[in-house]
């Protein structure tokens, strides 16, 4: 089974993000933004198809531009818990965000994200809310062959993508 595009009256309309970027005209209220990284992370534990659904509404990009929420530590604190999730459930979405955030954040991020708000200086947080992730281009790319099943074929999709991801990375190189 591959990763679903969001189904029919799924948890929002396609296009759509969950939590919106700060710049963003219509960003949520930092009690919003807190709370709303807090369901996901506990809709994204109890069930890996929500969790699968919520990657097609760019809910990477929106976790990632909360932990840069320096204004407001319960957002980053919240969003960062979550997004750990994020990491440790798909290999894809984990190099997405290494790549993003670079080495040293991403290394700072996966030994202590709930205290990596404490450890962010200014640069870091400007990244992470300025950030560009966009797993839902990877996933579409991907299709049907990023399979979810336990028989080992997740496994070689994933070394596909990460194939094609890194001649990507060359051929912009060059």
């Amino acid at each position: 089974m591959g990763l679903p595009g969001p189904r029919e009256g799924g948890l929002m309309p396609h296009g759509r993000t969950l939590l919106r970027p700060l710049d963003s005209p219509a960003h949520p209220q930092p009690a919003d933004q807190a709370a709303a990284a807090k369901a996901i992370g506990v809709l994204v534990r109890n069930d890996i198809s929500i969790a699968e659904e919520l990657l097609y509404l760019r809910v990477v990009h929106g976790l990632m531009a909360a932990m840069g929420n320096t204004d407001h530590s319960n957002s980053q604190r919240l969003a960062s818990l979550t997004l750990q999730c994020f990491v440790q459930m798909f290999p894809m979405v984990a190099e997405h965000v290494r790549r993003c955030m670079g080495e040293e954040l991403y290394q700072l991020f996966l030994s202590n994200a709930e205290d990596l708000y404490m450890k962010i200086d200014s640069i870091q947080a400007d990244i992470l809310a300025a950030n560009e992730v966009n797993v839902t281009r990877a996933l579409r790319h991907l299709g049907s062959s990023y399979s979810m099943n336990t028989c080992g074929s997740r496994d070689s999709a994933h070394m596909a993508y990460v194939t094609q991801f890194q001649n990507d990375d060359v051929e912009s190189k060059e």
